[in-house]
């Protein structure tokens, strides 16, 4: 799932997952990626930190209460080392800054999906 409420980041992530061949859900905050894991709708989310109504470091605390197992990556405009300690204990896998690494993004998303699912 990629939310941003950035309408074009979001739709040109969006858009380069599908052709990679992911399906994608897209969402405009984080209240949007808590209802999706807590409808069990996504396990990947790509999250902005800066949101309104429920920013993505809120929002990757709160999907892992309803998706433990939910891997998230945050994105930010903004280098911090405040930000890089808030994304650790939200639980985030990583902390990506923009612009985005096109390919590094896509290495980090295809790792999740070669890994085996705990049981």
């Amino acid at each position: 799932m990629v939310v941003d409420d950035d309408i074009g980041m979001r739709t040109t992530l969006g858009y380069i997952l599908e052709e990679e061949g992911y399906k994608v859900l897209e969402g405009e905050d984080g209240l949007d990626a808590i209802q999706a894991a807590k409808e069990k709708a996504a396990k990947v989310f790509i999250m902005d930190v800066k949101m309104s109504h429920v920013d993505g470091i809120e929002a990757c605390r709160t999907v892992h209460q309803y998706e433990p197992d939910a891997t998230v990556f945050l994105i930010t405009a903004y280098m911090s080392a405040r930000s890089e300690v808030e994304a650790a204990e939200a639980g985030a896998r990583a902390l990506l800054y923009k612009p985005l690494k096109m390919p590094q993004l896509l290495d980090l998303v295809s790792d999740v999906w070669q890994r085996p699912v705990a049981s």
